[in-house]
């Protein structure tokens, strides 16, 4: 059984990993706007995405916070949808960039070198 301050230095780990992924993946997806990627996306669908990933993260949000820590399973569940929570509010970020950064086929056919 490992004891409390290793679970905890594993936690504040974990934390950080996902606190610098949610960081990295709005400029990541921003970035893939603005290059006009995907192909098939537009602004409706960066703006679709953005809602719908903010509604998970913020009912995965109310859910960890939610979850009572008294056995090992509801700890587990706690940090995980607080986690996934982290990282589906970073997508939603990214997807708000989208909306803003978004180039169509055509602004991106203009930019491209001859």
């Amino acid at each position: 059984m490992p004891r409390y301050h290793e679970v905890v230095r594993m936690g504040t780990v974990l934390l950080a990993a996902a606190a610098l992924s949610a960081i990295a993946i709005p400029i990541v997806v921003g970035y893939a706007a603005l290059q006009g990627r995907p192909k098939n996306f537009s602004r409706e669908m960066y703006w679709t995405f953005f809602i719908l990933t903010g509604a998970a993260a913020l009912a995965l949000g109310i859910v960890a916070q939610l979850t009572s820590i008294s056995d090992s399973w509801h700890t587990f569940m706690h940090y995980s949808c607080g986690i996934l929570s982290f990282l589906l509010f970073g997508l939603a970020a990214g997807c708000l960039v989208g909306i803003f950064a978004y180039r169509g086929r055509i602004f991106s056919k203009l930019s491209e070198p001859k």
